[in-house]
């Protein structure tokens, strides 16, 4: 019998197939998450919508971690074309794309705050650091959008519970900027694995606020090295 996480998502049962799985993958349960992501395209019936286009995007990053890229790829092109906005940063994210400009470029005009980071870590490397500048001031802004809104809010007066909610919407559509002030409010509650597999979950992706966020987790507790390495990569942009 699998004992039943109690900083998941209370309200994961009733949401379905989508959100059991990211929970699962965020646990590292892959096998289970990728099951139950399939079910949730199967349901869409290959519709073109909000479930279809989520579940390919998570589809694709758990693809990714496991070496898939192929079939990573071919999620990533799904969940963008479906109209996830966080779902062409992943898809510039896998190794060896001569194309990866151009899906960050993609992503960062759809208001994902990652894509613009990696975008201006693609600018930073050829030089053109007044472009990379402008991109970085854009996530900037749209972070403070989110730190000012309704969840930030909820999270501020108390309303721990209801900011969860707010933050878990966005977050499980694949907005790092949601997944990592997910993770803060878990480290706020003591609850240490998941703040870590959120604010990971948005690191990788590459959100540069959450690896720094992730950085400072790490020290706090002890783990010298991965807070070393997680603030030398926020540092260098990814």
């Amino acid at each position: 019998t699998t004992e039943a996480n109690p900083d998941a998502d209370p309200d994961a049962r009733d949401a379905g197939d989508l959100v059991a799985g990211l929970e699962l993958a965020l646990e590292g349960r892959a096998g289970e998450a990728e099951e139950r992501l399939r079910r949730a395209l199967a349901a869409a019936d290959g519709k073109p919508g909000t479930e279809f286009g989520d579940a390919s995007r998570h589809l694709a990053v758990l693809l990714a971690a496991d070496g898939r890229t192929g079939e990573a790829l071919r999620f990533a092109e799904q969940g963008a074309t479906a109209g996830n906005p966080y779902a062409s940063n992943i898809a510039g994210l896998l190794p060896e794309r001569s194309d990866s400009e151009a899906w960050f470029q993609r992503g960062a005009e759809a208001g994902d705050t990652a894509a613009m980071d990696n975008l201006a870590h693609i600018f930073e490397k050829r030089g053109d650091a007044a472009g990379a500048r402008r991109l970085r001031e854009r996530a900037t802004r749209a972070r403070t959008e989110v730190a000012r809104g309704e969840g930030a809010l909820l999270r501020a007066s108390g309303k721990g519970d209801d900011a969860e909610r707010w933050f878990r919407r966005t977050a499980h559509r694949g907005d790092t900027d949601a997944m990592a002030m997910l993770g803060l409010l878990f480290k706020e509650r003591g609850s240490v694995p998941a703040a870590e597999r959120w604010l990971r979950a948005a690191a990788e992706a590459g959100n540069s606020s959450a690896m720094s966020d992730l950085a400072v987790l790490y020290k706090q507790t002890g783990r010298l090295d991965e807070a070393e390495r997680w603030y030398r990569r926020g540092v260098a942009g990814g």
